[in-house]
């Protein structure tokens, strides 16, 4: 898979969950590679589907060829509403990649 064009991951959960952090005046972003983007359109959309029932957004990298997982949090989030959200994105996470659709053809 490729590497997303930050430095090393800034959290590494379970030696597999690769987390990256972008802060900026519109509040942190977290990032993380899921699988390599897939090649069949069917596949793809029920991936993108996932968008409709979960606080995580999946989208493709700017080479098109990885699948990512977004979340972000507004830039008045307290330290306790990073860490719930840190929280929730790990846990949503772990839920979309045990999905039937998003193991690797």
């Amino acid at each position: 898979m490729g590497r997303l064009p930050m430095d090393d991951p800034a959290l590494l959960i379970n030696d597999e969950l690769e987390v990256y952090f972008d802060e900026s005046d519109a509040g942190l972003e977290m990032c993380c590679p899921l699988r390599s983007l897939p090649t069949d359109s069917d596949q793809l959309q029920a991936i993108l589907s996932m968008n409709y029932a979960s606080p995580v957004t999946l989208a493709a990298d700017a080479d098109k060829s990885v699948l990512l997982a977004l979340y972000r949090l507004p830039p008045e989030s307290s330290t306790e509403d990073m860490l719930a959200g840190l929280s929730l994105y790990v846990e949503t996470i772990e839920q979309l990649r045990q999905e039937a659709v998003m193991k690797a053809a």
